[in-house]
């Protein structure tokens, strides 16, 4: 198991974006959820669904883990936090040794594919699961999250 490590104030901000949207973007996992389809159905075989199909009003306020270029967590709300209007960049927290904006490349690109594998991903995470791990944790103390081949876990972890 490996940890990914984050600043607890960026993801507190980030979390809050979500949480005060107006409407939230689905995962990829969510559009085939039939709990957020507006048809209440999976979609049929072969068939990959389009926003529109989604009722944007049952996704929860949540952050994307995502593993692309570097790992950083994002929030799922549909309009988006950008910090720079020249190259539109949404706000992102960036797990530590893994930042593709400061860390030299090949540090992060082995971290990355150390921690998520070498193909690009977006994994959804609850914010009410995110809540917990923050209350649980003392104010100073950085936002864990373990990650191992079967899958990701928000974790209490003291570092």
């Amino acid at each position: 198991m490996q940890n990914l490590i984050f600043n607890r104030v960026q993801v507190e901000i980030l979390l809050a974006h979500s949480k005060n949207a107006a409407e939230r973007s689905p995962s990829v996992e969510q559009l085939f959820d039939p709990r957020h389809r507006k048809d209440g159905k999976a979609p049929t075989e072969g068939h990959w669904p389009a926003i529109d199909e989604v009722d944007t009003a049952t996704i929860p306020c949540g952050l994307w883990l995502v593993a692309d270029h570097g790992i950083y967590l994002m929030s799922n709300a549909k309009q988006r936090d950008i910090v720079d209007p020249k190259t539109k960049r949404s706000r992102v927290a960036y797990a530590e040794g893994v930042n593709a904006d400061t860390d030299d490349f090949d540090t992060w690109w082995e971290n990355k594919r150390l921690y998520m594998g070498g193909d690009d991903q977006a994994l959804f995470i609850d914010g009410q699961e995110i809540e917990v791990q923050l209350a649980n944790n003392p104010l100073g103390h950085p936002f864990v999250i373990g990650v191992q081949s079967n899958g990701m876990y928000v974790t209490h972890t003291r570092i």
